[in-house]
């Protein structure tokens, strides 16, 4: 166990803009994705034999890729949310200090020691 804390809250605050940026980017590359493949969806025909053999497995794909993207910006989005949390409670109980210090040096007859 270490016999110190530090954090740095502006490291902290930057890592989380990055992890909500990359949020965003899997969300928007879902939507991509769904409209992509929405334009391919006809490949197979519609109503032969072949279409009626590959079209469900097909949209069961579709829609599990779709799922996988949007829990893993999910993820991504609840870490973030968490480490916010996290830094809010750092940067309290950091300004909570350096309050506790400077009370402690104003107070008069006050040298120092224990």
């Amino acid at each position: 166990m270490s016999d110190g804390y530090f954090a740095e809250p502006a490291r902290i605050q930057a890592g989380l803009r990055q992890m909500f940026s990359i949020s965003t980017s899997i969300g928007a590359m879902v939507d991509d994705f769904v409209v992509d493949v929405r334009a391919t969806r006809d490949w197979p025909g519609q109503d032969d034999s072949f279409a009626k053999e590959v079209i469900p497995q097909e949209q069961k794909e579709r829609e599990s890729s779709s799922e996988t993207a949007i829990a893993l910006s999910e993820a991504v989005n609840g870490v973030a949310h968490g480490t916010s949390v996290n830094l809010k409670s750092i940067k309290s109980n950091q300004n909570n200090i350096l309050d506790s210090i400077r009370d402690h040096r104003i107070k008069p007859n006050n040298s120092g020691k224990r």
